[in-house]
């Protein structure tokens, strides 16, 4: 909903959208494992909710896998932050769309 509508009202945004969907698919984990990965290069994949689904996702599935450095609330949180934003640009862009528009 956020990239909505930061598409919707600057053009420019589909450069960091492109940019950020790309970071977003290089650090998301599905071809590192969290527990291999060492302390220093951790913090550059920690950010990404996707690193920690996917990293909880192997734990529930493999026996022999505890994820160590991951939680499953943390895209739970970001998750509802976005769509509370979101909800909160919507209700902006509808009060405001004959504004906009000209």
């Amino acid at each position: 909903m956020v990239i909505g509508f930061l598409l919707f009202y600057f053009s420019w945004f589909m450069m960091v959208k492109r940019i950020l969907f790309k970071l977003m698919f290089f650090t998301s984990g599905k071809f590192t494992n969290a527990n291999l990965i060492p302390n220093d290069m951790l913090l550059i994949f920690l950010w990404n909710p996707l690193f920690h689904l996917i990293d909880q996702m192997r734990d529930a599935a493999f026996v022999n896998y505890t994820a160590h450095h991951t939680n499953m609330y943390y895209p739970l949180f970001v998750s509802f932050m976005f769509l509370l934003i979101g909800h909160i640009l919507h209700d902006y862009m509808l009060r405001n769309r004959n504004v906009m528009t000209g």
